[in-house]
């Protein structure tokens, strides 16, 4: 952890900077879905290494206890591109695959009774355990990165679940190597990371190098 003094006003403002740990998979935690075969990760002193072929499978980090967050950066490399379709907007149906998603599990009120639990899919189900006991969530807000310039600045809430909240923040330069950062105007609860690089739709494969990710309040 790296702490920060900056001066406003005449005044010390401490600024906590939560790097989190990208050489050991020791506490993160992969989920694999059903029907698509899982990305292939291998975590080392360079950081954490996501390769996609043609899969798609999410990592999440848990946060304990869950930290008021106010900025997201994310540093590293995406080596190839996706496979899209020609003239279908990414994110479509047949197109709905991100190199990078960051996603924010935020701290809220929902919480699934034992009937919604029972048929709820694994990935829900996942989601809702990542909650401390007597904590909910309200979604998961994910901030992705595009090789297209003109998708930057789109929102939406996911068509497969009201629970997914994209924003489309970032967009690939030409080299591969990326430093993106976003701050948030007004502070959020992070109860955990979820990161999803996806190429299960389009048929892709590339690989992502993540060296650095922080959380700043």
């Amino acid at each position: 952890m790296r702490v920060d003094g900056r001066s406003r006003v005449g005044k010390v403002v401490l600024a906590a900077v939560v790097a989190i740990p990208l050489q050991s998979g020791q506490s993160w935690q992969v989920l694999k879905y059903r029907s698509i075969s899982p990305n292939q990760l291998e975590f080392s002193p360079a950081g954490l290494a996501i390769k996609v072929e043609k899969s798609a499978s999410p990592v999440i980090y848990p946060l304990t206890p869950a930290m008021r967050t106010k900025s997201v950066r994310v540093v590293g490399k995406v080596k190839g591109a996706l496979q899209l379709p020609v003239n279908q907007e990414q994110g479509a149906k047949g197109a709905d695959d991100y190199q990078l998603r960051v996603g924010l599990v935020l701290k809220g009120n929902r919480r699934l009774n034992f009937v919604q639990r029972a048929i709820a899919a694994d990935w829900v189900v996942k989601l809702f355990d990542l909650a401390p006991k007597d904590v909910g969530i309200e979604r998961i807000l994910f901030l992705n990165a595009t090789h297209l310039e003109k998708a930057v600045g789109k929102e939406r809430v996911h068509p497969l679940s009201e629970l997914l909240h994209e924003r489309v923040l970032w967009h690939f330069p030409a080299s591969g190597d990326f430093d993106f950062k976003h701050e948030f105007s007004d502070p959020v609860e992070v109860l955990a990371l979820w990161l999803s690089s996806d190429g299960d739709d389009t048929a892709s494969n590339y690989e992502v190098q993540l060296t650095k990710l922080e959380l700043s309040d």
